[in-house]
């Protein structure tokens, strides 16, 4: 039985991912071709600061510096 279960939470994990990924395609907005989004995101540490700039355009994620 668990050897039944383990594999039906595999099969629903992968359709789940399968799902996402047709949806992000099919309702994607015109706002997402035309207008790159940018973000900027600090964090503070002990004595430290990071910065992480990134931008999405469409479905593609790019982190720079």
């Amino acid at each position: 039985m668990k050897k039944h279960f383990s594999n039906l939470l595999k099969f629903l994990n992968k359709a789940n991912r399968i799902m996402v990924r047709v949806c992000r395609v099919f309702f994607i907005s015109l706002e997402d071709i035309l207008l790159p989004r940018r973000a900027l995101c600090v964090a503070l540490g002990d004595g430290e600061i990071s910065l992480i700039h990134g931008f999405k355009f469409l479905l593609f994620r790019k982190i720079r510096g």
